[in-house]
């Protein structure tokens, strides 16, 4: 009598249908399970590295604590997933920065949270906005992207508010310490970016 095999349905790697067309067993796709695990492999890391990080930007982070992350960061960037984002219209949140400087969320003793926002309507701008509670701050800088892996970036004002109270304080000194440089992009999805400045600082933002 003959019979008519068929390959499991969730299957869709030629391999695994010759397999299925040989056997009356159950077809598990290796290749498959593989690509699952590591999406699973990826997400855990993703989700060590939020609860490392704390909850003040990592700049409360002790070295051995940072040490920690830096090797987590790592085995999600071997991962050599670079998504080439279109980042106009999205919201970002700081989750860790090695960085002391104000895009960390740092202005003299205070640590507030940092939310990065690509306007929709100002394609090649972004504004950090830092919120310290009463106190609020937005940094605007331009960027651009001339590679995947690479975004230039300058800063243009700082402008500190309290209520109806404001305060702009203009970058004209122009230098990579002072008002900008680049970032270097080591990983990215749609919900996870890290990214190195040019003075070394890793800052890694979700969404």
């Amino acid at each position: 009598m003959a019979v008519q095999l068929k390959a499991s349905a969730s299957c869709k790697y030629s391999k695994c249908e010759n397999i299925a067309s040989q056997t009356t067993r159950p077809v598990v796709c290796k290749a498959s399970q593989r690509a699952g695990t590591a999406v699973s492999d990826k997400q855990k890391l993703k989700d060590d590295i939020t609860a490392a990080a704390g909850a003040l930007n990592g700049l409360d982070r002790t070295e051995e604590e940072a040490a920690r992350i830096a090797g987590l960061l790592g085995q999600l960037e071997s991962t050599g997933q670079l998504d080439d984002l279109d980042l106009t219209g999205s919201t970002w949140r700081l989750l860790y920065s090695t960085s002391k400087g104000s895009s960390s969320g740092k202005i003299g003793p205070f640590i507030g949270r940092v939310t990065q926002v690509f306007p929709e309507d100002s394609g090649g701008q972004y504004v950090n906005k830092i919120d310290f509670g009463l106190v609020k701050a937005d940094l605007l800088a331009n960027y651009e992207k001339p590679q995947r892996d690479r975004i230039n970036v300058a800063f243009e004002w700082i402008k500190f508010m309290l209520g109806p109270l404001s305060f702009k304080k203009e970058f004209t000194n122009r230098t990579p310490e002072t008002s900008g440089g680049f970032w270097r992009l080591t990983y990215t999805d749609k919900d996870f970016r890290i990214l190195y400045t040019n003075l070394g600082n890793v800052f890694v933002l979700v969404r």
